[in-house]
């Protein structure tokens, strides 16, 4: 049995070449509609339609595969086991090639474009760069080269695999002999049979489609005469006024204009499964699988009125300018029209560039900081910028652990170059430590009629550190005494304090009427001295005790600041002994005595 299956397959690799098949409605290409996209415009002109404007648009050409499985004559066994699982490769356009020519009146500017497949009924739409200058009625050649498959030249399978399935026993009784009989085994096999090798032939097929397309000329053109605008700043607001001309056959009644500004544009694309990304800047896919491109604009409108060819018109537009940096931007400029018959209609777009000017640079020269940690204080900055500012001001952010007082100032008018200075009041919490915090400084100044804050000035805070007063002298007292105490006080820190008052904190055993010093002015490194009214308890321990002292001044900032408690070292003596009453004692002693001997006598 194996044998005869082997046998059969040796038949069929040897029955090669056969003849090409025979089917109806064989693979084609056929265009199902034509539309264009206006590029300046961002329009789409509805399916089939083939009235465009002069300029330059994206023609959208929609193809499609029409094969269609109605009738297919296999004449021999082999062509029928191969494409009895693979129908679909017969009515598949293969290396299709796509060009649209040229012509006296319309430039395309997009080369020839291939799919390596067109499976039968799926569509896509191709995209032609075109450039229309030409006038009335015109007709493109599009032209298709593709290949079908005409035969199947070579077949050559493995040899089959002999795979069992089942296996059967089977009692055969011929007798009334329970114990007479035959068993009978039977095995299934399965014939795996893979192809080694096989090979197509093809026939390339060649098609030329008429386009016709109807070019209509405008009945109003746009032509700009005059541009006039105020200084213009990035993401600032002015006034751009232009005169334009009618340079068309009729008047645009009821006309006003619209003008379209500079903005950023996002566009997305998505892939298409079924044809290769090298292909992607020229399909659009059909309905299914699609690919969008979104622009958003500022537009603004100005009313015209009626005007007539040859006529100049003046159109003022108030402008906000949304672009990134400062230079030369394209405007689009249109009218919205009534025609003679009262149809709404629009005029081609004409473009024009206008001026903007970059924001300032504002550069911070000098920082000057008069703050000190647990203290308000002073920023003084000095700046320049390299353009004039009107009526200007600054403004200052500052985050945790500084905080701003004032956090404005105003500057008035600049001149490009001039150096000026801004003064902001700020306050550094007990958390801060002696270093530089980051700041933001915005500069804000007029531009036309709107106000316009220059971008984010990167700067730094410094927070200079808290003075400290260091305690060096050692003070004595007596326990049960009370005494002027002196301290010897120095001003450990990198700056002068003025008015400095000192106060010791008293506790026990401690008490005091008088519990501060005035000590004046102190250079860094000076010393003063301090004195105190103390008093002491009797029965207070000898031993060292150490009081908090605390130093108020006024900084150089003139903001009065209490200082760090320093240690103020005093040391409690043992009691001076009491010589009086001893004297007392004895006085009574000795009387005691004279008195009990004259009694005696």
């Amino acid at each position: 049995m194996r044998a005869e299956v082997v046998a059969i397959f040796i038949f069929i690799a040897v029955l090669i070449p056969v003849p090409a098949l025979s089917y109806e409605r064989e693979p084609s290409i056929e265009v199902v509609s034509v539309s264009y996209i206006d590029i300046q415009k961002g329009i789409t002109s509805p399916i089939n339609s083939n009235y465009l404007g002069k300029g330059e648009k994206i023609l959208l050409i929609t193809i499609y595969n029409p094969a269609v499985r109605e009738k297919i004559r296999y004449d021999f066994i082999q062509e029928a086991m191969f494409f009895n699982s693979r129908e679909e490769m017969l009515f598949t356009a293969y290396n299709v090639e796509l060009e649209l020519e040229s012509n006296d009146a319309i430039k395309v500017k997009t080369g020839k474009i291939t799919l390596p497949a067109l499976p039968a009924m799926q569509s896509v739409s191709l995209q032609f760069f075109i450039e229309v200058f030409g006038e009335n009625e015109t007709e493109l050649k599009f032209k298709a080269k593709y290949e079908v498959i005409d035969k199947l030249k070579t077949l050559q399978p493995y040899d089959p695999n002999l795979i069992p399935v089942r296996r059967m026993t089977t009692i055969i009784n011929s007798t009334a002999d329970l114990f007479n009989f035959t068993l009978q085994n039977t095995t299934e096999y399965r014939y795996d049979i893979f192809l080694k090798e096989y090979e197509l032939e093809y026939t390339t097929k060649i098609k030329e489609i008429p386009i016709k397309l109807h070019i209509e000329e405008k009945d109003v053109l746009l032509e700009v005469k005059e541009i006039k605008t105020e200084k213009l700043i990035v993401d600032g607001k002015g006034n751009v006024e232009v005169s334009i001309k009618n340079v068309g056959k009729k008047t645009a009644k009821n006309a006003y204009a619209t003008i379209e500004l500079p903005k950023l544009q996002q566009a997305t694309t998505q892939a298409i499964s079924s044809i290769p990304t090298s292909m992607l800047p020229f399909v659009i896919s059909t309905p299914s699988i699609g690919s969008t491109t979104s622009a958003t604009s500022s537009q603004s409108s100005y009313f015209i009125g009626d005007l007539k060819p040859g006529e100049i018109a003046k159109a003022s537009f108030y402008v906000t300018m949304d672009v990134p940096a400062g230079g030369v931007y394209p405007v689009k400029l249109k009218l919205v029209y009534l025609d003679e018959y009262g149809n709404l209609k629009e005029s081609d777009p004409v473009s024009f560039g206008i001026e903007v000017i970059s924001k300032p640079e504002v550069s911070v020269i000098e920082i000057d900081s008069r703050i000190f940690v647990n203290s308000k204080g002073e920023v003084i900055l000095k700046m320049k910028s390299n353009i004039d500012l009107s009526d200007a001001s600054a403004r200052i952010v500052v985050s945790s652990p500084l905080s701003a007082l004032s956090s404005e100032c105003y500057l008035g008018d600049i001149k490009s170059g001039d150096e000026f200075s801004a003064i902001f009041k700020l306050k550094a919490s007990s958390e801060a430590e002696a270093t530089k915090y980051p700041a933001e400084l915005y500069v804000k100044f007029r531009a036309g009629n709107e106000y316009v804050e220059s971008d984010a000035i990167k700067i730094g805070i410094e927070v200079k550190p808290e003075i400290e007063f260091f305690v060096l002298e050692k003070a004595k007292i007596r326990a049960g005494e009370e005494a002027i105490v002196t301290f010897a006080i120095r001003n450990n820190g990198n700056a002068v304090v003025r008015d400095a008052t000192a106060r010791l904190i008293i506790v026990s055993p401690f008490s005091s009427t008088d519990d501060t010093a005035f000590i004046g002015d102190l250079n860094p490194g000076e010393i003063a001295k301090a004195k105190f009214k103390l008093s002491v308890d009797r029965d207070a321990t000898p031993k060292l005790y150490a009081l908090n002292l605390e130093v108020k001044y006024r900084a150089e900032n003139g903001e009065w600041v209490i200082s760090k408690p320093s240690k103020a070292i005093i040391e409690v003596e043992p009691p001076t002994a009491n010589y009086t009453v001893y004297l007392i004692v004895l006085v009574l002693l000795l009387a005691g005595v004279v008195y009990y001997l004259r009694k005696r006598r």
